[in-house]
């Protein structure tokens, strides 16, 4: 009798086809491959890594926060919300609602350093998932990981791969690849992937399979076309030469990111999100076989609770549990020291409920940085009001005198983490250096 293998065992599979662990992952000398980890939507942070169960309020009175406490069940003595510190970073649990919190950090806390109270500069969506991938309000600038993979994987085949659907790539789009939201490179690392046309169509794709020639036949053409468009509008290596060069380099590195990812990407199934915990092992599976440099995926959580944020127990719950597999992933592999994995949302929630039991969208929001990072503490803090509080960015440490650690300084921290200079990207940026090993 034949056991189909796991979708895990098949990504660890072709892993180790890809070049199983590296201890000496690629890129440069002090360079660190970089995963992040987005939670769309914005969660609800005195759920977990900012506790305010007994914060008290400068004139003695209570804290203006309404917390998970309040949805604890009166006739379940267990389903209580408390307060527990792990190494030195102070956690909300809840076994009864978040067990997989607690389990998370009681494994890996020395390994975790927390950022609490970052300013994310606006309270609407768009504007801040921007900021918080980008550390700028310009969405023609590109992320962090599209721009950790592009100056430090050259020599792989991309240099980051988007498996989120929320990377924006600016004007290095040539170094990084997506498999889109429903998983859409599946059709183009196999040809013979096959998936349904519109209903009424009456069709399956693909209605015909290029064989060697044909292939041959049309790289040969648009590189003939490329070479037409450069000598009509060449501009003596201006805008226009900048981009046929990166049409011809997108080229060749599809080409070595197809041959050398096709058995981790053709697990996916088109029509279908990959959800976290698949996205990190392909995650990892690239990162270790030398497909790319930076990765980012999305939690595929429902975090804008404005009606139930009772909601936010099972996403933290989820969310916890695939980081923790993540984490034994790196540390079996031998890869958790030398990689840094980013968990970013774009927001929190408001302090109070609303009338529909949820909250809205609040300006301070936490982070949480683990792997080759100065682990078991947290970081910075936020007031009664859940509001963002001056920090020392070069230590962390709550200072009256310091600065906001905004969305900028965080991404430039990130950034000089994995050993790329932010000058180059954040000009005039101070970057958040507390989580520096």
């Amino acid at each position: 009798m034949s056991v189909r293998p796991t979708r895990r065992e098949l990504l660890l599979a072709a892993a180790a086809t890809l070049g199983g662990p590296r201890l000496a992952l690629g890129g440069p000398a002090g360079s660190k491959p970089l995963i992040v980890v987005f939670a769309e939507g914005g969660w609800d942070v005195t759920y977990c890594r900012d506790p305010k169960l007994d914060c008290i309020a400068p004139d003695g009175g209570p804290c203006t926060v309404e917390g998970p406490e309040l949805d604890e069940a009166p006739g379940n003595p267990n389903d209580r919300e408390a307060v527990e510190t792990f190494a030195a970073i102070p956690v909300v649990v809840n076994d009864v609602k978040r067990p997989a919190v607690r389990g998370f950090f009681s494994r890996w806390a020395a390994r975790c350093h927390v950022i609490n109270g970052v300013w994310t500069g606006s309270i609407a969506h768009d504007p801040c998932r921007t900021r918080l991938l980008t550390g700028t309000p310009d969405g023609g600038r590109p992320d962090l990981a599209t721009i950790a993979g592009a100056v430090d994987g050259d020599a792989l085949p991309l240099g980051s791969v988007d498996l989120s659907g929320w990377s924006m790539s600016g004007p290095l789009a040539a170094t990084t690849g997506r498999i889109g939201f429903h998983s859409q490179i599946a059709a183009l690392v196999r040809d013979d992937t096959q998936f349904r046309a519109p209903p009424q169509a009456g069709l399956q794709y693909p209605l015909f399979q290029l064989d060697p020639s044909d292939e041959a036949g049309l790289e040969a053409f648009v590189r003939s076309r490329a070479e037409r468009v450069r000598q009509r509008y060449g501009d003596a290596g201006g805008r226009n030469d900048r981009a046929v060069a990166d049409l011809l380099t997108s080229l060749d590195r599809g080409d070595r990111f197809r041959g050398q990812a096709q058995q981790v990407l053709s697990q996916l199934q088109i029509g279908v999100e990959a959800d976290l915990v698949d996205q990190l092992q392909m995650a990892v599976a690239l990162v270790a076989g030398g497909a790319c440099h930076a990765v980012t995926v999305d939690t595929r959580e429902e975090w804008d609770t404005h009606s139930g944020n009772v909601n936010q127990h099972a996403a933290y719950n989820r969310t916890f549990a695939a980081l923790d597999l993540l984490a034994q992933d790196l540390e079996s592999r031998g890869m958790l020291d030398q990689v840094v994995v980013a968990v970013i949302s774009e927001m929190t929630r408001t302090p109070l409920r609303n009338q529909a039991g949820g909250k809205d969208h609040w300006g301070h929001t936490s982070a949480m940085l683990f792997g080759a990072v100065r682990g078991g503490v947290s970081s910075g803090s936020t007031s009664h009001l859940l509001e963002s509080q001056p920090m020392d960015l070069a230590t962390g440490e709550p200072d009256p005198g310091g600065a906001l650690c905004k969305y900028d300084n965080l991404c430039a921290g990130v950034l000089e983490l994995v050993g790329v200079d932010p000058g180059d990207w954040l000009p005039g940026v101070v970057p958040f250096r507390g989580a520096a090993a």
